[in-house]
């Protein structure tokens, strides 16, 4: 999008854009040129953009990559800013012992065009921690992820879990996942 100077305003310090709604031509309709998107139309299109996530993570103490919340969030982050959706969280319950927590995370996906229709999705997830200080966080993340992945109906690469292939052949594979910098895990961290 080219940014006009019609487009600026400028409010303490802070440049303001205003985005135009996102727009489709409808083909079945030849006399309507672009019509603005609905929040379910713009998921689609978000959905035909985002096809397969990466996975940049590897547990070194179980051998396998995994999706991690910030290959999710980086996957979706441009389509949800071109597409004018707004997304954030929140834990609506959780449960805490001394060694291990579990939480429901809501998502809502609000659009910015149309502030009134959003939608909401939720994830649940589980984490031991050895002395329990990092449970509940471990377990939110684990919540957003799955409730991303689910929401959004993601799909992660094709390699295989670690039983069903070796590692020699997990680190011979090219793309996505193998070309990005790991992040390892220590043994006691969440991966889930």
């Amino acid at each position: 999008m080219t940014v006009t100077a019609s487009m600026k305003k400028q409010t303490s310090g802070l440049v303001v854009v205003k985005k135009e709604p996102a727009m489709m031509t409808v083909k079945d309709k030849p006399h309507l040129d672009m019509v603005p998107l609905n929040l379910h139309e713009k998921l689609l299109v978000l959905q035909s953009r985002v096809t397969t996530i990466g996975k940049s993570g590897y547990n070194s103490f179980h051998k396998y990559e995994y999706v991690t919340v910030n290959d999710i969030m980086a996957s979706l982050r441009p389509a949800l800013q071109e597409l004018g959706l707004q997304m954030f969280s929140g834990v609506s319950d959780y449960k805490v012992s001394d060694t291990d927590a579990s939480c429901r995370v809501i998502v809502t996906l609000t659009d910015v065009d149309n502030p009134e229709d959003f939608i909401q999705f939720s994830g649940v997830g589980y984490a031991k921690d050895a002395k329990g200080d990092k449970a509940l966080f471990k377990a939110q993340t684990g919540a957003f992820k799955y409730a991303l992945l689910l929401g959004f109906s993601l799909d992660t690469d094709s390699i295989d879990e670690p039983e069903h292939t070796s590692n020699e052949q997990v680190k011979g594979r090219v793309g996505t996942a193998t070309a990005k910098k790991r992040r390892t895990t220590d043994d006691d961290d969440l991966d889930i």
